[in-house]
């Protein structure tokens, strides 16, 4: 009975909303002002009942429209899909806020399974997150919400850094997320562990053993090397 009425829902859904898209073009500025915090609360309702974060889905959406890709409806996998290609990537939006401790950019790993060895959960995130293809991190100002700057980073360069992390990192703590991210460099406002990963995935085919470990051991500094 329930399915019945969803389905009955959903055509009367999708008029409303090209209705609402129709009537928002000839609206006044004042009319759109005082709309605006309505329409807010449901698209904030939205996020509710689907359980996702409004902000970041946005600019997903806007992204993909930007650059001709697809956003991907099923959650848990990829997000985005060119069509041409075939090839898929995992969009995150990382917040530059030079107040905050950290800019977090949390890459999702799978559960680790009891009395599985640390090698094989390894393998099994490395084809994890191979499967979700490329990252593309958008960073944001905070202050206007705009893209400051983008850096990708290949699906098999992030699928290994995620394999060497866990087996390099002693500690027995199951994480459901690797966070890459980092400090904001108040000088730059770039993120320069990011920028770090960036230049060591140019240089992907060239990484022995050692280099790998010593990356996902490495600290970056946060700040410019010529701040004090």
């Amino acid at each position: 009975m329930m399915g019945a009425s969803s389905a009955a829902c959903a055509p009367d859904l999708c008029r409303i909303v090209q209705e609402l898209r129709q009537a928002v073009e000839h609206a006044t500025h004042l009319q759109l002002q005082e709309t605006l915090p309505p329409l807010l609360q449901v698209v904030r309702q939205y996020g509710v009942l689907l359980e996702i974060d409004v902000q970041k889905k946005m600019h997903e959406i806007v992204y993909a429209h930007s650059c001709g890709l697809t956003v991907i409806k099923a959650q848990g996998g990829a997000d985005l899909l060119d069509q041409r290609t075939g090839e898929v990537f995992e969009h995150k939006s990382m917040k530059l806020d030079l107040a905050s401790k950290m800019c977090n950019v949390n890459i999702k790993l799978p559960a680790w399974p009891t009395h599985t060895e640390r090698a094989v959960y390894a393998q099994l995130a490395h084809d994890f997150v191979l499967k979700k293809g490329a990252v593309i991190i958008e960073a944001r100002s905070c202050a206007v919400d705009v893209c400051a700057y983008e850096v990708r980073l290949p699906a098999s360069f992030m699928a290994r850094y995620v394999k060497e992390h866990i087996l390099a990192h002693v500690s027995t703590r199951r994480l459901s997320n690797l966070n890459i991210g980092g400090r904001a460099c108040p000088t730059c406002q770039r993120v320069h562990r990011i920028d770090a990963l960036e230049r060591d995935a140019h240089r992907e085919a060239a990484l022995s053993d050692d280099d790998w470990r010593q990356i996902v051991l490495r600290k970056t500094k946060y700040k410019c090397t010529t701040d004090a």
